[in-house]
C-alpha cells in the first residue's frame, strides 16, 4: 500500500512523501487519528482521499 500511495503522488518530494506515507500507515495500523498540516495545495486532502480509496472506503460527507 505504501508503494501505491507513493506512486500516486510522484510530483511531491520523495523524502517527504516517504515519511508521510509511513505516518499514514502507522496511524491506520494503530487505529489512531492523523493530522496533516501543511501549506494550501500540498495534497493533504488528496492523500487522505487516495488512502480511503485503497482501503475500499468512501470518505465521510460533510453535511450542510
Amino acid at each position: 500500500m505504501r508503494g501505491v500511495l507513493r506512486d500516486s503522488f510522484t510530483g511531491l518530494f520523495v523524502e517527504q512523501l516517504g515519511h508521510l506515507m509511513d505516518w499514514v500507515l502507522a496511524c491506520l495500523l494503530a487505529r489512531e487519528n492523523l493530522l496533516l498540516i501543511g501549506a494550501p495545495g500540498c495534497a493533504k486532502t488528496q492523500i487522505a482521499l487516495r488512502t480511503y480509496q485503497l482501503l475500499g472506503l468512501r470518505p465521510p460527507r460533510v453535511s450542510e
